[in-house]
């Protein structure tokens, strides 16, 4: 479970595509973290709430009911400072006859990060830049800022396209992934934002 959730935050990265490319310096030398930029302007108790679905068209698809997982994933600030900001997530899974919720999970985003990590996933998911997208969640509109990009995984292919805003807590407003063996999709998975508190302190 934690592998697929790890997917929605490595994605993040896509929104630092000229970080890696821009910092200079030596091995070694530390960069900002864009996992944390988009968490750490929200008051502790800022949320975001997606829904997750993947379509399965492999072996997979008997795994699940109907062939597709349906997650409920929950994203909770707990903490911010200018070293690090902790978050709080929560999944609940559907079932064939229960809806499965995890324990809560601590992630710890730091402020700085090792260059050479922020551009080792750089190189792997090579992110392009798309069109601005309008996006509607819960009757606001957001403008979002749009990534593209794919790697290789063993036997085929993942494509990935992220759109994201800085007016929502951690970044993302909707993600899909598409994972292909050769030309053949075995796996669909949307993660689109359904909720959230964009709790800002006030200037």
């Amino acid at each position: 479970m934690m592998k697929r959730l790890c997917g929605l935050f490595v994605l993040v990265v896509f929104l630092a595509a000229g970080l890696a490319s821009q910092a200079g310096g030596e091995a070694g030398d530390m960069v900002a973290n864009p996992k944390y930029k988009f968490w750490a302007k929200f008051k502790s108790g800022a949320t975001s709430t997606y829904t997750q679905t993947t379509k399965y068209h492999g072996p997979e698809k008997a795994s699940a009911p109907g062939g597709v997982d349906r997650k409920t994933i929950t994203y909770r600030l707990i903490s911010a400072s200018p070293d690090k900001v902790v978050v709080l997530t929560r999944v609940a899974e559907e079932d064939y006859l229960s809806t499965v919720e995890s324990a809560p999970t601590r992630i710890t985003f730091p402020a700085m990060v090792k260059k050479e990590n922020l551009q080792a996933l750089m190189e792997e998911w090579n992110a392009k830049e798309g069109k601005d997208e309008m996006i509607k969640v819960g009757g606001k509109e957001i403008k979002c800022k749009v990534r593209a990009g794919s790697y290789k995984v063993e036997g085929g292919t993942v494509e990935a396209k992220i759109c994201y805003s800085d007016a929502v807590p951690g970044g993302v407003v909707v993600q899909t992934r598409t994972t292909r063996e050769g030309d053949k999709v075995v796996a669909e998975t949307t993660t689109t934002l359904v909720s959230f508190a964009e709790t800002v302190p006030e200037k």
